[in-house]
């Protein structure tokens, strides 16, 4: 047909630029994960069953986590270091190691290695004069206050989900690549998840990311930015990604796009990507914890997501702090 005939063409011009991760790696790989793998791929997918914490594993935890950080040179946690000389209050805050324990299941050695590419990501973002004041809408996105407009609701946190996890949701029909920079994008998402991070039960039950692709077109794939994103999740940011589910992929998605998305995300997190067909919409996403009431119109839900609220919301709540 005229369509599979216009998909081959793209599909050679992008192979050339773009590895892809095909659906024959990704059996074999689904193939060969261990049982325990599989199980714990389960358990964050369907939320069914989080870390509980004692009085003693964190004070334990905490314990190694000092000495790992301790272990780490100097030069590789440099602005970490400098964090706690002009802002320590920040630093507490916004990077309690307890954050980074959680992001890495426990692992003390992870915990602090992440936590020292935290502030040296933090720095390089943001810059030494912005870097250091608090995660605000009055402090480090004092000046890019606009890029909130430029996002609109293509990008923002849906109500948690019957779990206790907070949802990330993105529209890829309404790309913002041609507005925002890379950069800009991801400052943005650090804003986001933030703002989720300031309740421990986030912090221990994680994230997901919900994603409305169905018009996507080849100019909404940004392989730098994406990458850059998962750079940020999967080894940065002390936040805990649970799963990831896409809706309504066309065939250009699920041929093309997806398989260049997989190749950039790794193996735990193909194992926690599941997309949906529009006629298992909403029911589908139900089983995974998340309701009508959850997810926006787009998806088959009927939640509402108001940008300025949000803001006004997120104002009032910093400025009583």
């Amino acid at each position: 047909t005229k369509h599979k005939t216009a998909l081959y063409f793209i599909m050679a011009a992008f192979s050339y630029t773009a590895p892809l991760f095909t659906k024959e790696k990704e059996a074999i790989e689904r193939a060969n994960a261990t049982k325990e793998e599989r199980d714990a791929a389960a358990k964050d997918v369907y939320g069914d069953e989080f870390v509980e914490e004692t009085e003693k594993m964190v004070s334990d935890s905490l314990a190694l986590f000092v000495e790992e950080l301790e272990a780490i040179p100097n030069e590789e946690k440099e602005m970490y270091l400098q964090a706690l000389k002009r802002c320590p209050i920040i630093v507490e805050q916004e990077s309690d190691p307890i954050r980074f324990l959680r992001a890495e299941d426990y692992d003390a050695q992870k915990a602090a290695v992440r936590l020292a590419k935290y502030w040296e990501a933090r720095v390089d973002l943001f810059g030494e004069d912005r870097a250091f004041l608090r995660m605000a809408l009055d402090g480090v996105m004092a000046a890019d206050a606009r890029l909130f407009q430029e996002l609109g609701d293509a990008n923002h946190m849906l109500p948690r989900d019957e779990r206790g996890r907070a949802v990330y949701f993105t529209d890829k029909n309404r790309s913002t690549n041609e507005r925002l920079s890379n950069s800009e994008q991801l400052r943005l998402f650090w804003y986001q998840v933030h703002a989720e991070l300031e309740d421990a039960s986030v912090q221990q039950k994680g994230f997901i990311m919900l994603g409305n692709v169905k018009m996507t077109k080849l100019s909404h794939f940004n392989r730098a930015f994406t990458r850059a994103e998962f750079v940020h999740i999967r080894q940065i940011l002390p936040m805990k990604l649970r799963a990831m589910h896409g809706c309504n992929p066309p065939s250009l998605v699920s041929q093309l796009i997806l398989p260049a998305v997989k190749l950039l995300i790794g193996k735990s997190l193909r194992l926690r990507c599941i997309m949906h067909a529009p006629s298992n919409l909403p029911q589908a996403l139900l089983k995974y914890g998340l309701k009508e009431e959850h997810i926006p119109a787009s998806v088959g839900g009927t939640h509402h997501f108001s940008l300025a609220e949000w803001l006004e919301f997120r104002r009032e709540l910093e400025s009583s702090r």
